[in-house]
């Protein structure tokens, strides 16, 4: 993730820091052939305190490209940041990656499995991301997933992002009216 694609991720990344409101915790991981942690050694979700986010433009200024993308140890550790959910909080995974993502079914498995009620929203930089893998992750967690194929879509791609990002999930609605009853995402006669 060289070139326009790096400065893209910095800056996707530090637009959603941004968006954090004063309840929120979030942690900053940036991953190659190793991770590195805005909260330290070992990862830890951070207030999101005008201090820890402009902490988290200075990590993220930091950043480079640098070995391979390593993405199921990141993602497995992200998870585990986040488990357990609070029950009056969104846990999400914000994912921006170039596509170029080894191990598929092993991400795809573990995502399965571990997700929890994680979301993750997922951001792809390049032209030959794969977004089969990508969507699939998105919407098996209920997530999104959008790309930004080329520097010039990216700041049009950033605002439908932070316009989707952290928004509020409706879940298990109920709709009866006679006759007719709406269960999550069916309509079923009575």
């Amino acid at each position: 993730m060289e070139g326009w694609k790096i400065v893209a991720a910095r800056r996707a990344v530090a637009r959603m820091v941004d968006t954090l409101g004063p309840d929120d915790r979030f942690e900053v991981v940036t991953f190659s052939s190793y991770m590195n942690f805005l909260g330290g050694e070992a990862g830890v979700l951070v207030p999101a305190s005008d201090q820890n986010r402009f902490r988290a433009l200075e990590f993220l200024t930091r950043a480079i490209a640098d070995g391979g993308t390593e993405t199921v140890p990141a993602v497995k550790q992200a998870m585990a940041l986040l488990q357990p959910a609070p029950q009056t909080r969104d846990a999400i995974v914000f994912l921006v990656t170039d596509g170029q993502v080894g191990n598929e079914d092993g991400l795809v498995r573990m995502v399965g499995k571990g997700s929890g009620a994680c979301r993750f929203q997922i951001l792809g930089i390049d032209e030959a991301i794969n977004d089969g893998l990508l969507k699939r992750l998105a919407d098996n967690t209920g997530g999104w997933f959008l790309a930004a194929e080329r520097a010039e879509r990216l700041d049009a791609v950033l605002l439908e992002a932070s316009r989707r990002f952290g928004g509020p999930v409706v879940t298990d609605i109920c709709l009866q009216a006679p006759g007719l009853q709406w269960v999550k995402d069916a309509l079923v006669s009575s």
